[in-house]
């Protein structure tokens, strides 16, 4: 028996710091660094207005992200995120390192991404950074990432060295039924599905960080119409 979480185990989340106290009614910069999965998802859009109800200010997203994009043209962005000076930045990659077509494999993920976070935090010194671990893939996307789960499972021994937190998606996907995964096309979530298992698990950690107790919102009912998910 492997549990209610499955084959993948629990959730491996790692807290991050928490920020100083910020006066009332101040900004909060909140940065995403990836790939197509939260490039037009809907999350993090969603995550950033559930934070500023929490803190009762406001909280501007900041995205450096492009579909098909891997830790190596994250390295290359992260000046650019660097200007941006995020408060807490959000970092995803290893869902394309895993792929092999064009990925990085897994010893050269784990290498550009040590080089991408060491940057990220000479540069970024106050910010409180996290790694993520996303969705699963299926059909022929998750034939193409055979080694989807070891790049996840990289981030965790990345997170504990770096000294930065994760958010443990993986599991959480792991831990539904394929119907309830939303991804047409073997990869991208519905925006629905997505927010679903994304902001229960990062609209807290969030606003830990930010020092305020932020529940995450009531899932939306299901919409009308056939169910097209791939079951």
């Amino acid at each position: 028996a492997t549990g209610p979480w499955g084959a993948a185990g629990p959730p491996a989340d790692r807290p991050a710091d928490p920020l100083p106290p910020a006066p009332a009614g101040q900004a909060l910069r909140l940065g995403l660094l990836g790939t197509s999965l939260s490039h037009a998802a809907g999350w993090p859009e969603a995550a950033a207005a559930g934070l500023a109800a929490c803190r009762g200010a406001p909280v501007e997203l900041v995205r450096v992200t492009r579909p098909g994009a891997n830790a190596a043209w994250g390295l290359a962005q992260a000046g650019r995120m660097i200007a941006a000076a995020p408060d807490i930045l959000l970092v995803e990659f290893a869902v394309n390192d895993a792929d092999l077509r064009d990925g990085l494999g897994l010893a050269r993920s784990i290498a550009t991404h040590r080089a991408l976070l060491g940057e990220l935090a000479e540069g970024l010194p106050r910010a409180r950074i996290l790694l993520m671990t996303m969705n699963p893939a299926t059909g022929l996307r998750g034939l193409l990432r055979p080694r989807l789960g070891a790049h996840y499972r990289a981030y965790r021994g990345l997170a504990a060295e770096a000294g930065v937190g994760l958010v443990d998606l993986h599991p959480r996907w792991r831990a539904l039924p394929r119907a309830g995964w939303g991804m047409p096309d073997g990869l991208h979530p519905r925006p629905g599905a997505a927010a679903a298992v994304i902001l229960p698990a990062l609209l807290p950690e969030l606003g830990r960080i930010a020092g305020v107790d932020c529940a995450p919102p009531p899932p939306p009912p299901p919409p009308p119409g056939r169910d097209l998910s791939i079951r």
